[in-house]
């Protein structure tokens, strides 16, 4: 079972990138499972769909932006250095907003 959470983590990773590459519409399972190393079919073992897998990558770039918020905050005492600090760091790890549905 740790094996297919390991997995699913990292098709997860790879999707997200995929995504932030073509978009939500542009992007097929076919796409997501080449850029894993994997057959498209092999992909709905561990997803029914490709907006399952898109949710899936939602959240956990929502939980990596918590993450990052929260050692941000607890660093910083002044809220000004703590938004300065995080909206810098932000610009280089998510997926543009342009490239969601």
């Amino acid at each position: 079972m740790k094996d297919k959470k390991n997995i699913q983590k990292s098709l997860i990773k790879a999707a997200g990138q995929v995504f932030s590459q073509y978009g939500y519409k542009k992007t097929s399972m076919e796409d997501i499972a080449r850029k894993f190393g994997m057959g498209k079919s092999s992909l709905y073992y561990y997803f029914k769909s490709k907006e399952d897998i898109f949710k899936k990558v939602v959240i956990y770039e929502a939980d990596l932006l918590k993450e990052k918020l929260i050692e941000v905050f607890e660093k910083y005492q002044d809220p000004r250095q703590r938004l300065d600090r995080k909206s810098t760091r932000l610009n280089s790890s998510h997926i543009p907003l342009s490239r969601m549905p």
